[in-house]
């Protein structure tokens, strides 16, 4: 079945919708910058770097757990089917 792709961009609905936004990307990026710095600056810098360790084994382990779960759902090639 073939589906016709509109190549028409899209559009925001209306002006308020791009002032909301705009607003809440700019608070969005603000905080991203502003908790490591405060949290730096005012002795959390150990928080920081434990919590970054644990995303990034968290990420690790489930990698793993992904590459298992894919080579268990594939049969081996070497088994005869009777």
């Amino acid at each position: 079945m073939y589906i016709a792709r509109s190549t028409a961009s899209p559009v925001w609905s209306s002006q308020l919708a791009v002032y909301l936004g705009t607003i809440g990307a700019a608070v969005g990026l603000g905080s991203i910058w502003r908790f490591p710095y405060l949290a730096g600056t005012l002795g959390g810098g150990v928080f920081i770097g434990l919590f970054l360790g644990g995303v990034v084994a968290w990420r690790a382990a489930g990698a793993r757990t992904a590459e298992k779960l894919a080579c268990a759902a594939v049969p081996a090639a070497n088994t005869t089917q009777r």
